[in-house]
């Protein structure tokens, strides 16, 4: 398949989230081949058939006072900073567009969270230390609602749309519709 022909593809919504990696990576590994830069264009910013949600940590050494959400509704990004925790780095670096990140904050250990703000990732970056940096378009929510725990006590937890469905409380999904 020509590489015009995947990018429309691409485009067009119909890729898997491995399809999608597994094309990166074979985009990455002949970077100087003609397209392959075109190519790696459009998986940064291709939503792939199935989405997830975040539920995103934002304040590191889980000190309210070091929050980082304020600065990444302002910029339009979420980061992650934490690479020594190679599980929650990979897991950051799955982010693709179309998934939703949830801003939150435990709030009763093991127990409950409070959640401060949703947005949906729109493409990734990488900076000049090729940290991957998303691009989001941020809610402007401003409720905080507490909710379930979502995932243990890591920074980044992915779930699956059908985990959010069953577990989480109509509350919250009236919260995201803002």
């Amino acid at each position: 398949m020509s590489i015009q022909k995947t990018i429309e593809r691409i485009k067009s919504g119909t890729v898997s989230r491995n399809e999608l990696d597994t094309l990166r990576a074979n985009a990455e590994s002949r970077r100087h081949l003609p397209g392959a830069q075109e190519l790696l264009a459009a998986i940064q910013m291709a939503k792939p058939l199935n989405t997830y949600m975040v539920f995103m940590g934002f304040c590191p050494n889980a000190e309210f006072s070091n929050r980082l959400d304020l600065e990444w509704k302002k910029q339009g990004t979420c980061t992650f900073d934490y690479y020594e925790d190679e599980v929650q780095s990979a897991r950051f670096n799955s982010i693709m567009p179309g998934d939703i990140i949830v801003l939150k904050k435990r709030e009763v250990f093991g127990v409950s969270m409070k959640v401060y703000g949703h947005g949906i990732v729109t493409s990734y970056a990488y900076d000049s230390e090729n940290r991957r940096i998303l691009n989001v378009t941020w809610s402007d929510q401003n409720e905080v609602i507490e909710t379930p725990l979502m995932g243990a006590n890591s920074t980044v937890n992915i779930k699956d749309m059908s985990v959010i469905n069953n577990e989480m409380p109509e509350q919250f999904f009236q919260w995201l519709q803002v």
